[in-house]
């Protein structure tokens, strides 16, 4: 509790004072390399403290993935890369680079995180989801999309859950489309829609429900340095899809396999009139109108804020009232909540319905400034009352009055009275009666518009992991650091939620497992002696920073001794503490 007390006090700041955050529009434009990204954030932000609700933290998970990937120059590699060199390695051996993914498994057995057990920790999940997608008049299956995990299925409605592209190249998926007619046919949007952790390779086919996928005519080798952001089927042709990319929003009215842009703009998200499917509604930070079905499209403004106000829109349409469309837009200057705005004329004006409180804040009141919206933002109405919407950011809240007025139905912190689903929600949606969430730790689902949740996602294989480590004389008790689900330790075929925040450097003593090690980022360390049940802080009387992932070690010939790499080289002890033995000439030290 003192440990969630610090962190409540430690976040307590404002975001809405800081500066346009261009550096997150060049993060997902794929225009600029990784140095002008990086010195555009770090003069944007001026050391401001690393805060939860300000985007600090997602931005910081990107930019040490992103680091060590990278050319000399900043460049990117180009995002077809290990897609080609994966299938020319399989014309090497003169079969089909499928097959041969699935001949060669080699002897490795898979232990997870694929299900959580909390026990001490604040923000337990399994990892972070894109893209949710049921079947067509089949609620039992469902389709999720991750963002370095692939395309998963399940066939009995969240209890069990199967990988679809462990054949493939690591990828994310941020978009998916099923044939209604055709079950067997499915499309995926690949790439990382929020938080470029994988590129993707464009939009891929399957025609046997999965099990094999082919190319289209949409693919990144033909123009390099386009994102998959949103992907959706005509209801009535499926042989119609739209593509919503960094670079433009395209079209394809022949299954996939040729596509034409019909908008030049990043589009977000893309949506259809639920009763006329010839009007499109895409959105950037404006929105754009087509009554032809996308031959031609309207900037909308009436009623809508300046696009140099807005860092990013999310919309929803309802069956029930299919004129109504709902605009969800993010603050430029602060990524807190700009407003909510409604239109009941089909989207051609709006009227602002709410700016506050603050619902893209980490608070469960409204009360706390800023937010992330460049990295999370979801917006879904109900088809069958249109005037229940429910918002995402940092927590989900709901409005039964179309806007005006908003109440928490979840909190990021577990476990919530208001209801739990992980912080950072990508994807709000309703089938039918069922409202799915996607977040930074997993599917959530709710079958009473929001009243309460469940957590359908044990059995998906999709944790990003920091580190690990074991002890050789336990080596199945695992101690991991994970990306925004904390540290989690395996015992007993279980893993257990242990740490809360973003779970980083891990180390457990060889001769004794019950001494452990884990870590926050920048380099704060705890150590836990009774196999994980508690643990206490070991680097107050650190005055030098970390990295991200800062470095440490036990060594080996005596594990008492511990060793990390801050700004110096240092070497701690039970009984000395913390004492400097080497550094790098005023280099901070870089794994």
């Amino acid at each position: 509790m003192l440990r969630l007390l610090l962190l409540t006090a430690i976040i307590l700041f404002s975001a809405s004072e800081s500066q346009s955050q261009k550096w997150a529009d060049m993060l997902h434009d794929g225009r600029a390399n990784f140095y002008e990204i990086q010195a555009e954030f770090e003069s944007t932000w001026n050391n401001m403290e690393n805060v939860r609700g300000s985007g600090w933290k997602p931005y910081k998970r990107w930019e040490y993935e992103t680091e060590m990937r990278v050319y000399p120059s900043g460049e990117f590699p180009p995002r077809h890369q290990r897609y080609t060199e994966y299938y020319k390695f399989a014309a090497t051996k003169g079969r089909n680079a499928q097959q041969v993914a699935r001949n060669s498994n080699g002897n490795w057995q898979e232990l997870g995180p694929k299900m959580w057990s909390n026990q001490n920790g604040w923000n337990p999940g399994i990892g972070r989801v894109n893209f949710i997608y049921e079947e067509p008049g089949n609620q039992n299956t469902i389709y999720v999309g991750t963002p370095a995990g692939g395309l998963w299925r399940s066939e009995d409605a969240g209890q069990s859950w199967t990988p679809l592209t462990d054949q493939l190249p690591s990828m994310g998926v941020s978009g998916i489309a099923v044939d209604p007619a055709n079950p067997e046919i499915i499309y995926i949007a690949t790439g990382d829609r929020d938080a470029n952790d994988y590129n993707g390779v464009g939009v891929l086919k399957s025609i046997d429900y999965g099990v094999t996928w082919q190319t289209t005519g949409m693919g990144w080798n033909i123009s390099d340095g386009v994102k998959s952001n949103w992907l959706i089927m005509h209801p009535a042709d499926a042989q119609i899809l739209y593509l919503a990319t960094n670079e433009g929003l395209f079209k394809t009215e022949d299954g996939a396999e040729s596509w034409y842009k019909i908008h030049n703009s990043n589009i977000r998200e893309v949506a259809l009139h639920p009763t006329n499917p010839e009007i499109v509604y895409a959105v950037s930070n404006r929105l754009y109108r087509s009554t032809n079905g996308g031959l031609n499209f309207q900037s909308v403004s009436e009623g809508l804020p300046a696009s140099s106000l807005v860092n990013r829109m999310s919309l929803a349409v309802s069956a029930a009232s299919p004129d109504f469309v709902y605009i969800l837009a993010g603050d430029d200057n602060s990524s807190g909540l700009h407003g909510l705005y409604r239109s009941t004329d089909a989207g051609l004006s709006f009227s602002l319905r709410s700016s506050s409180p603050n619902i893209l804040g980490y608070s469960n009141d409204g009360s706390s400034g800023g937010g992330q919206s460049w990295y999370d933002l979801a917006l879904a109405a109900s088809q069958s009352n249109p005037g229940r919407i429910f918002t995402g950011g940092i927590n989900v809240w709901r409005s039964n009055n179309g806007g005006t007025s908003f109440s928490p139905v979840s909190h990021w912190v577990y476990p919530s009275s208001n209801g739990y689903t992980h912080a950072d929600i990508h994807f709000l949606r309703y089938y039918g009666n069922r409202l799915y969430c996607g977040s930074d730790g997993g599917i959530f689902r709710s079958p009473d518009n929001g009243i309460s949740w469940e957590d359908i996602s044990s059995g998906i294989g999709n944790t990003q992991l920091y580190r690990m480590d074991f002890s050789e004389i336990d080596p199945y008790n695992i101690l991991v650091g994970t990306q925004d689900n904390g540290t989690n330790l395996l015992r007993d075929s279980t893993f257990y939620h242990i740490l809360g925040g973003d779970g980083n450097g891990a180390a457990v003593n060889d001769n004794d497992p019950e001494i452990m090690y884990a870590s926050y980022p920048y380099g704060s360390i705890e150590i836990s002696t009774d196999g994980g049940e508690s643990f206490e802080g070991i680097t107050q009387d650190i005055d030098e920073d970390g990295l991200w992932v800062t470095p440490y070690i036990l060594d080996p010939s005596d594990q008492s001794v511990l060793y990390a790499g801050f700004q110096s080289i240092c070497r701690h002890t039970q009984s000395d503490g913390w004492e400097i033995i080497g550094n790098f000439g005023g280099e901070q030290f870089r794994t």
